[in-house]
């Protein structure tokens, strides 16, 4: 596995100025970069390129996913697998990254409502004598689709082979939809829309993605497929949620 000997918010900030939208030149693809280095200086060459990219955290290069992604899947179809998987390498960091970066740009979001939402509860509007016509109009809840009651059975702590750290849990509010959050990041819960029998969407600014869930004859999940950047797909459920945790979370608490 490829090692950056870098703090992670060095990483962080890589990821912010790889993806500037601002910048006034186009800059080359860093998947042509790498596919040169590797065909003209091999695979360590790459390598050792990348890690000084990444530690110096220069903007020179288009950190294209997709691209690199194309070249890894190349390779290993060719039958280079050193280039293939160092590439593969490549990609995996700078994804975590970008989720990195989504995970608390949302953390911070919810903060935000949270102290506008105290704000407000202690404004005038809501002191005691104040005439209905001064109530601030409150904000539409989210459309999470129909509430269901088969959620149960997708409930549970799902993790890939190859990031078995990476764990996602999946539990449902009390009145019928789904939740889904990281348990290797302190952030807030997803809460998630019904789209079908076992597929589910959410969509939070920037963060958007899409899960569905494969069952078993008995109904059960056994494993869920995402589009979560950066994130192993499919994860297989590795159990039910521990004995401590809440059979299901209040209403209330859904944002």
């Amino acid at each position: 596995m490829l090692t950056i000997p870098t703090p992670r918010t060095l990483g962080l900030a890589l990821a912010v100025a790889l993806l500037c939208a601002g910048l006034v030149f186009a800059r080359p693809p860093l998947a042509t970069e790498m596919a040169r280095l590797i065909e003209s200086q091999g695979v360590d060459a790459a390598r050792e390129s990348f890690a000084e990219l990444w530690e110096n955290a220069g903007a020179e290069y288009e950190p294209d996913v997709d691209g690199l992604a194309e070249l890894g899947t190349r390779y290993l179809r060719e039958g280079n697998i050193d280039a293939g998987m160092a590439v593969m390498e490549m990609v995996s960091i700078i994804s975590l990254a970008e989720l990195d970066t989504a995970l608390e740009s949302q953390a911070a979001l919810v903060a935000e409502m949270e102290a506008a939402a105290t704000e407000i509860a202690a404004g005038t509007g809501t002191q005691a004598g104040a005439a209905p016509g001064d109530e601030r109009p409150q904000p539409a809840a989210p459309d999470r689709g129909p509430a269901r009651t088969d959620l149960e059975r997708l409930t549970g702590i799902y993790a890939s082979g190859e990031a078995p750290n990476r764990e996602l849990f999946v539990t449902r509010t009390c009145d019928g939809f789904l939740v889904v959050g990281p348990l290797w990041a302190d952030t807030a819960p997803w809460y998630l829309r019904s789209e079908g029998e076992a597929a589910f969407t959410f969509r939070q600014d920037e963060l958007q993605f899409q899960l569905e869930f494969a069952t078993g004859d008995d109904g059960a999940a056994r494993q869920l497929s995402h589009t979560i950047r950066g994130l192993a797909t499919p994860m297989q459920r590795r159990g039910p949620l521990p004995g401590d945790w809440p059979r299901c979370t209040p209403a209330a608490e859904m944002r």
